[in-house]
């Protein structure tokens, strides 16, 4: 994760609007996500939030599991999701 707060905050919101979009075309669920991830569906709505940060870890183990590449789930500035 960046230390620029603003670029934290921003790159949080970009993950986060790549795994929704993923989340609806696999229409998964908050909770399933959850389940997929090991984590409490708490847990996941705080990272939609931007009050938890998505780890690489998080992000790795859905490219995984969805067999998309990492960089799907991490856009570009430039990138849409």
């Amino acid at each position: 994760m960046p230390n620029d707060p603003a670029a934290k905050a921003d790159l949080t919101r970009r993950i986060s609007q790549a795994v929704r979009s993923e989340m609806t075309d696999r229409n998964l669920s908050q909770s399933e996500l959850a389940d997929i991830l090991g984590v409490a569906r708490t847990t996941v709505v705080r990272k939609f939030m931007g009050d938890r940060d998505w780890t690489l870890s998080d992000v790795a183990k859905l490219a995984s599991v969805w067999q998309v590449p990492i960089t799907a789930l991490i856009p570009d500035d430039g990138e849409a999701a």
